[in-house]
């Protein structure tokens, strides 16, 4: 009974300082969510329907009842009257892009630069690249099976994926297939932290998802300083009047400086 009766005194003043550590660390997590809303408060946007899950409950009713989620954001687009050289303009916060342009007539100019980029007769022309990186496939699967090794299908394809991607789009010869390269596992790393965040928005708060989520930090910034380095290089290339490739990066260059004069 003593013993009892000292573990039933002690375990009072436990449940207490459970019940604190909750509340505190609730409060915590509110001031969190009131830190990032006010950090974000100067976009302007859609009013919040929830403290902690902000527009998430109006998106889901949207989507369970069919409702077109694109219209809502183009709703909330930020328009500001500027006065320049006397002429009034009107500059979207979303931009003038494809997705977000009103004006047909813009619309259709972006339309047709991006078109070639797009058409049926350059498509027909990537035939030898698609061509070459199938032969380096069916060339390694030969190696492959000369050394009766086990072949990694889905890293094999992933390979040539990257490959014809990098080449057509930003006119960079990887060759993941005889190269190594950070890139692969980079794309898988940010795909993977996508699925994760979805499903659960509080996988960064969990101390054992640390080492993934500064994995996933870095394959970002890669990623995002490659993509930077070859946009810049390709942007100078253009501007001092060298010859580049007509893939789908000098398409996007070419339509952003247009519009940029217009």
């Amino acid at each position: 009974m003593a013993v009892f009766s000292v573990l039933l005194s002690l375990a009072a003043p436990a449940l207490m300082l459970l019940l604190l550590l909750l509340i505190i660390a609730f409060l915590g997590y509110c001031l969190y969510i009131k830190y990032i809303h006010m950090k974000y408060d100067h976009i302007p946007g859609p009013p919040r329907d929830s403290f902690f899950f902000g527009q998430s409950p109006t998106l889901v009713k949207m989507m369970e009842n069919g409702g077109n989620v694109h219209d809502k954001f183009l709703e909330c687009c930020l328009v500001i009257l500027a006065y320049i050289t006397n002429t009034l303009q009107y500059l979207l916060f979303f931009g003038n892009g494809l997705v977000t342009a009103r004006d047909h007539e813009q619309w259709y100019k972006q339309r047709r630069i991006m078109d070639p980029a797009f058409s049926s007769l350059y498509l027909r022309g990537l035939m030898g690249t698609f061509n070459e990186r199938a032969e380096k496939l069916m060339d390694k699967l030969a190696e492959v099976a000369e050394s009766k090794t086990e072949a990694n299908m889905l890293h094999l394809v992933n390979c040539v994926t990257l490959d014809v991607l990098s080449k057509v789009a930003f006119g960079v010869d990887l060759d993941l297939l005889n190269n190594s390269s950070p890139f692969p596992k980079a794309i898988e790393t940010c795909l993977r932290g996508m699925v994760y965040y979805v499903r659960d928005m509080f996988f960064e708060f969990n101390p054992k998802n640390r080492a993934f989520i500064n994995e996933a930090r870095k394959a970002c910034r890669l990623l995002r300083t490659t993509g930077a380095q070859w946009i810049h290089e390709r942007k100078n290339a253009i501007q001092n009047g060298d010859e580049v490739p007509k893939d789908i990066l000098t398409q996007i260059i070419k339509s952003l400086g247009m519009l940029i004069k217009t």
